[in-house]
């Protein structure tokens, strides 16, 4: 009874956090403090986009490092980032779509091929953990998710090796699979 209900120190900080985030997905930090007893400041981070999530053809999402997806996406955004691709019939706004570490392996992978003079420009999540990358070429390569390191020794040796047809500067083929360990198929142009 000494200290009335609707004082300051009792506000209800957890609850406000957590109402801020659920509100604003594009908020990855809520932290609060009391200011002189008398005022409750907030501060508050947003996120980073760190690729494009989307879920159909002119539907993006933009996602931060952590797989999580905070805002739709507008046109200036689609040549920042890489576009990762899955058909989705939900909204992804304010969830993870994909684990941590899997984005950040895979973001690795796209700034390697980038090293070997490659653009890759989108990436297409297919079934049973296949996906394709397309550079901007418009070749694919055909490769199983999570298994980079293999793929990108495998580009390494194509490339080393002059083994791939080239018109120009620029790769003359369809696509590229190396979805099958140390056997890489092409097809021709």
């Amino acid at each position: 009874g000494v200290i009335p209900r609707a004082h300051i120190l009792f506000y209800p900080g957890t609850a406000i956090r957590e109402s801020l985030l659920l509100r604003f997905p594009s908020l990855s930090r809520v932290s609060l403090s009391l200011k002189n007893f008398a005022a409750l400041q907030v501060s508050v981070r947003e996120r980073e986009a760190e690729a494009l999530w989307c879920v159909a053809e002119h539907v993006c999402f933009l996602m931060d490092r952590t797989g999580f997806v905070f805002e739709e996406a507008g046109a200036e955004n689609e040549g920042r980032h890489y576009r990762l691709e899955r058909v989705a019939t939900t909204s992804p706004i304010g969830r993870a779509v994909i684990e941590s570490e899997r984005l950040a392996d895979l973001l690795t992978f796209l700034r390697e091929l980038e090293q070997l003079s490659l653009e890759p420009r989108r990436v297409v999540f297919g079934e049973a953990h296949e996906m394709s990358v397309v550079l901007s070429s418009g070749v694919r390569l055909l490769l199983k998710e999570g298994a980079y390191t293999k793929a990108l020794g495998s580009m390494q040796v194509l490339l080393r090796d002059e083994v791939l047809p080239e018109v120009g500067d620029e790769l003359s083929v369809y696509y590229i699979d190396l979805r099958y360990g140390n056997k890489v198929y092409f097809k021709s142009k």
